[in-house]
């Protein structure tokens, strides 16, 4: 059976390849950021207790209740290149043991959440859906979040996120990556 495109269908679905292909190179990890992600063995907790990084990464899913029971290490004060703000509260080791561009500052007072002031952040309705990504790690209510947010728009703000912070997640790349295709 022969399909035959017109020129419109096929510029349509080259420009859709093209789309597809610049977003899955932006997911790619830069050398510097691949650096990162494999000297970073392990975090160090209070009182100086590391921990290895591939366990935090292991079960941040099973534990992702968990966090929301205590209060959060840090808020992070978010300022988009738009001058929009928005403050986010966090949990220093969620996003350390994910977030390779991010190092937080030795917190001051153990009692109160420390505000780190962000600037540039691409996109804070799409940081709320990697934020929870990253608490969650689960695939489907990425997938779920990703499509319902409408695809291109969320999807290139969700994509150059990860890039700002420097997420390196193949189960990310392989979300997108379906979605697109």
């Amino acid at each position: 059976m022969a399909v035959h495109l017109s020129q419109s269908d096929a510029n349509s679905a080259g420009n859709e390849v093209v789309f597809t292909n610049v977003l899955m190179w932006i997911l790619t990890p830069s050398g510097d950021l691949t650096n990162r992600f494999k000297e970073r063995r392990n975090i160090t907790l209070d009182g100086n207790v590391p921990v290895p990084l591939p366990y935090i990464r292991d079960v941040i899913q099973q534990c992702s209740e968990f966090f929301y029971q205590f209060r959060p290490t840090h808020i992070l004060r978010l300022i988009t290149p738009a001058q929009e703000v928005g403050q986010f509260p966090v949990h220093d080791i969620v996003l350390e043991a994910q977030c390779f561009n991010l190092v937080f500052p030795p917190r001051r007072d153990r009692r109160a959440a420390q505000v780190v002031v962000v600037k540039d952040v691409p996109d804070l309705e799409s940081f709320r859906i990697l934020l929870d990504w990253l608490y969650t790690n689960d695939v489907k209510k990425l997938s779920k979040r990703l499509i319902e947010q409408g695809v291109r728009p969320t999807m290139v703000n969700f994509v150059l996120n990860c890039r700002f912070w420097g997420v390196v997640d193949a189960r990310i790349q392989e979300v997108v990556w379906r979605i697109l295709t």
